[in-house]
C-alpha cells in the first residue's frame, strides 16, 4: 500500500462515526421515548382508578408494555450504568406488584401501592430527564471534537 492507499484509509476511518457519535442519539431518543412511557402509563393507572368500569384490559395491556419497555431499557442502563440500571429494575419490579393492588376508588395515600407506583413514575420521568443529558452532553463533546 503506496503513501496514497495508507492517506485514504486515513480518510475514510475518519469519516466513520466513533461509539460516541452513535450513542448520542440513542440517549435522546431513549429519554424521549421514556418520557411517553411515563405519560401513557400514567394516564392507563388514572383511567384504572378514576373509571367505573368493570375490567380494564387494555390499560393493564398498556401498563404492561410500559413495564415490558422501561425493563428492556433498564437492562441496557446496567451495561454503562450499573447504578442506574438496578435501581430501575428494583423500582420495576415493586410497581409490578404493587400494581395488582391499583383498581377503581384507590385513592392517593401512603399505602404501600400508591407510594411506589408515584415512585416510580417519578424516577423513570427524572431518567428520561438524566438520559437527555447524558445525550446532550455527548453531543456536545462529539462537536467539540470534531470541530462542528
Amino acid at each position: 500500500m503506496g503513501v496514497a492507499g495508507s492517506r485514504r484509509v486515513a480518510e475514510v476511518t475518519m469519516e466513520l462515526p466513533d461509539r460516541e457519535s452513535r450513542v448520542e442519539p440513542s440517549r435522546l431518543r431513549t429519554a424521549a421515548l421514556m418520557l411517553i412511557t411515563v405519560v401513557v402509563a400514567f394516564l392507563a393507572l388514572d383511567d384504572i382508578t378514576t373509571d367505573n368500569a368493570s375490567r380494564f384490559g387494555f390499560e393493564r395491556f398498556a401498563l404492561l408494555c410500559c413495564g415490558a419497555w422501561l425493563f428492556l431499557v433498564s437492562a441496557r442502563l446496567m451495561r454503562g450504568h450499573r447504578a442506574l440500571g438496578l435501581i430501575s429494575v428494583g423500582l420495576l419490579a415493586l410497581a409490578a406488584v404493587a400494581q395488582r393492588e391499583i383498581g377503581p376508588g384507590t385513592r392517593p395515600g401512603l399505602t404501600f401501592e400508591y407510594v411506589v407506583i408515584v415512585t416510580s413514575l417519578a424516577w423513570f420521568a427524572v431518567l428520561s430527564g438524566i438520559l437527555a443529558v447524558l445525550g446532550w452532553r455527548s453531543r456536545g463533546r462529539l462537536a467539540t471534537r470534531t470541530g462542528h
